[in-house]
């Protein structure tokens, strides 16, 4: 893995909003492979696939689908819709195919949070 590179303007943390935290890890952990641990205070935190963005789940927050999204790399979009349903998210609209070499597709967590999985390849 590699090591982050923390420069100025770098996203680096998420907070997703959610109605049960053990959920959605579940979720994210089922469909993209994230990996959880604990802070110190015993809060339930992500780390994605490459260990260069991390966040956690915050049961205050009302999830909401307006003013930005988040895109998450897959390696297969349609296989990723899949896993998306099977684990209780929801797809929203149709595949949108960009370029011959790029697709993408809008879903929903199991809390609705709106966000998108993206492919770009061969």
């Amino acid at each position: 893995m590699t090591e982050p590179q923390w420069k100025h303007g770098k996203i680096c943390y998420l907070i997703l909003a959610s109605k049960d935290v053990e959920a959605s890890a579940r979720f994210y952990a089922d469909v993209f492979g994230w990996t959880t641990r604990r802070h110190d205070n015993g809060d339930l935190a992500f780390d994605d696939t490459t260990g260069m963005v991390s966040g956690m789940w915050d049961t205050s927050l009302e999830a909401r689908s307006g003013g930005y999204e988040i895109d998450i790399w897959v390696d297969d979009v349609a296989a990723t819709a899949e896993r998306i349903v099977a684990a209780g998210g929801t797809l929203i609209g149709d595949d949108v195919p960009i370029s011959e070499q790029e697709q993408y597709r809008r879903f929903a967590d199991p809390d609705g949070n709106h966000l998108g999985i993206y492919h770009h390849g061969e």
